[in-house]
């Protein structure tokens, strides 16, 4: 297909047909081009998650979540990860926020990034199943993800988010408030997933580029 020859442009030669940023809800939108459908109202419809999700979080989160921040450090792929210093560094910056850290049963690095202000910031992993979290993501005030799927749950969500863009290509959220933090590169995007290794000297140097207080001004500027 044509999008698979681009995709093959792009990763075996550096030539990159796609638009840039690539927004994969724009992309589904495009066929629909064909028959004279260009316009798509964003209405952020009104989502119920089971009681079940919302009893288990008060068991375990001591205040309402609109008063913590989502923190999503984990990804399929290492590649995509922002450094776990980087996270422990973003936690110490924002002394007066607390957090919210989700992530998997294997993810025992969460531990280790709320361990840094324990007093107001809590590990999910492993506490909480994919519903669960969409929850927290949906009633947290901001959530600071790289390429996942809770960032994207968060643009459907129609809520605020921080977008850590690495060298995955098609990962760019579509709504207006969620801000995009990236490093232009010349060798952006590099993987479509975030399989593969990093080819630069400093290893993922285009997310080792978004420090810890930069992503902090950000914050600020968005939920004070």
């Amino acid at each position: 297909s044509k999008e698979r020859f681009k995709r093959i442009l792009l990763f075996k030669f550096r030539i990159n047909k796609f638009p840039k940023p690539f927004r994969g809800m724009v992309s589904f939108q495009k066929p629909l081009h064909k028959i004279d459908i260009t316009e798509f109202p964003m209405e952020v419809p009104k989502w119920k998650f089971p009681q079940q999700s919302k009893e288990k979080l008060v068991g375990i989160v001591p205040e309402p979540l609109e008063d913590y921040i989502c923190l999503v450090p984990s990804a399929a792929w290492e590649l995509k990860r922002w450094d776990v210093a980087y996270w422990k560094e973003l936690i110490l910056q924002l002394h007066d926020r607390k957090f919210l850290v989700i992530g998997g049963p294997a993810d025992d690095f969460c531990e280790e990034i709320a361990a840094v202000a324990p007093e107001r910031a809590i590990s999910l992993a492993g506490k909480t199943s994919l519903m669960d979290s969409c929850y927290v993501v949906h009633e947290t005030a901001l959530t600071i993800s790289a390429d996942t799927g809770f960032i994207h749950a968060a643009d459907l969500f129609g809520k605020k988010g921080i977008f850590l863009a690495g060298p995955t290509a098609f990962g760019y959220p579509t709504g207006k408030q969620i801000a995009i933090l990236e490093k232009e590169m010349p060798c952006r995007p590099c993987t479509k997933d975030g399989r593969g290794k990093c080819s630069q000297k400093i290893n993922k140097e285009c997310l080792m580029a978004l420090t810890p207080q930069l992503v902090a001004k950000k914050v600020r500027e968005l939920i004070e």
